[in-house]
């Protein structure tokens, strides 16, 4: 089962660098507490702009993003299971707008 969240919308302040989202829900099923998932972060159309692993937090941890990565647009970030093969369904998913600057 896949935790679907909706962030609203983001705005990154100026000089900003880089953006950690908290992603909150409830914990995957299965997952040690703290575990440093894998995650993807698409555009909606399905182009990948970033990712990395996940940081121990509430629900699937925290995501650190480069600011710059992230135009204004719509979003998708995946948190995916510790040794994920390609294709593999993700365990949290969350949709997130970034606002003009």
């Amino acid at each position: 089962m896949v935790t679907s969240l909706v962030i609203s919308n983001l705005r990154v302040p100026a000089g900003v660098d880089e953006i950690a989202i908290t992603l909150e829900g409830e914990p995957p099923v299965g997952v040690p507490p703290g575990a440093r998932l894998p995650f993807a972060v698409t555009t909606v159309e399905g182009a990948r702009v970033g990712g990395g692993r996940t940081r121990p937090g509430p629900g699937c941890g925290v995501a650190q993003v480069a600011a710059d990565r992230l135009p204004a647009g719509d979003y998708i970030l995946a948190v995916l299971p510790p040794a994920a093969a390609a294709g593999a369904a993700p365990l949290c998913q969350y949709f997130f707008r970034v606002a003009p600057r």
